[in-house]
């Protein structure tokens, strides 16, 4: 048998399921974002304070990197990595952390960077930035560029600067997110279902009231009408066909008295009168029989 508690529990416990993956897989997807945006712009920031290092001195392209200034790209526990290369593949400087090793020549222009995520040489999870800027140098005297002979007064040279780190901090950020969501969305389901549970059995409490003093209406106490009082409007209009139906009962039974009454009436003379001659005692008759 089906039931309108159960119906309404499933559906409504249901809905608030599927509404709480949603709105969380929504609000992880937008706090992911934000994360990793701004991981991305300390990389985004890295890039650009190694780019200002980037000078041309006597039309020579040179690096004026201060270790000190950046030790993360050194050594340490939290190692990080940068390369600095021509466009053509040349390699121009890189961390001392990154060794024998190099980054992948992956790149985009300035106002869109290319972010990448791989494995750091040391195999971590990492993040990188690629971007491939022009730097503009000028020459009086024809001086060489990186020790190559360069045509004319004026050209671009376009170096690439690639920076990565560990993305530990990240993934333990999203973890941290991840888990605060579902114990979250844990607690809120349990709370949800204690009362959605008490909302409907309230809400019911009605209806059963109605059904148990319907049961108790019984055929000599058909004059009884259902309470409307109190009643939900859903309710309402249920107890009034009801009091219609015992109304119509109750005339329907008064007519079969009535009816009832007139027939035990006529019949009691005719009864009356089989049970008298019924009771007078019986004469034996006697016959004559000729010779």
């Amino acid at each position: 048998m089906k039931s309108i508690r159960r119906s309404l529990l499933v559906s409504i416990l249901s809905g608030i399921v599927v509404s709480g993956l949603v709105c969380g897989g929504v609000l992880y997807q937008r706090m992911k974002g934000t994360l990793v945006s701004q991981f991305d712009s300390v990389l985004a920031a890295k890039v650009r304070a190694l780019a200002s290092m980037l000078d041309v001195d006597d039309g020579w392209l040179e690096f004026n990197y201060a270790a000190d200034l950046m030790p993360e790209f050194e050594g340490g526990s939290d190692p990080e990595y940068f390369q600095i290369s021509f466009a053509d593949g040349r390699l121009l400087r890189k961390s001392a952390t990154l060794g024998a090793a190099e980054l992948p020549l992956c790149y985009g222009n300035v106002g869109a960077a290319e972010l990448f995520d791989l494995v750091l040489p040391d195999g971590r999870a990492g993040r990188a930035i690629g971007v491939i800027a022009p730097v503009d140098l000028e020459s009086d005297d024809d001086a060489p560029v990186t020790r190559e002979e360069a045509a004319g007064e004026r050209f671009d040279v376009h170096v690439v600067l690639v920076a990565a780190r560990a993305r530990a901090e990240l993934d333990g950020a999203l973890g941290a997110l991840r888990d605060a969501l579902w114990l979250a969305g844990t607690v809120l389901a349990l709370l949800a279902g204690a009362v959605v549970l008490a909302g409907v059995r309230r809400g019911l409490r009605p209806l059963a009231a109605l059904g148990q003093e319907v049961a108790s209406i019984e055929a000599g106490s058909l004059s009884r009408r259902v309470s409307r009082r109190g009643l939900p409007l859903e309710l309402d209009g249920m107890a009034a066909k009801l009091n219609e139906l015992l109304a119509r009962l109750e005339q329907a039974f008064q007519r079969e008295r009535r009816v009832t009454g007139n027939i035990a009436h006529e019949l009691r003379g005719p009864i009356a009168e089989l049970r008298s001659a019924r009771s007078k005692p019986r004469t034996p008759s006697r016959c004559t029989w000729a010779a």
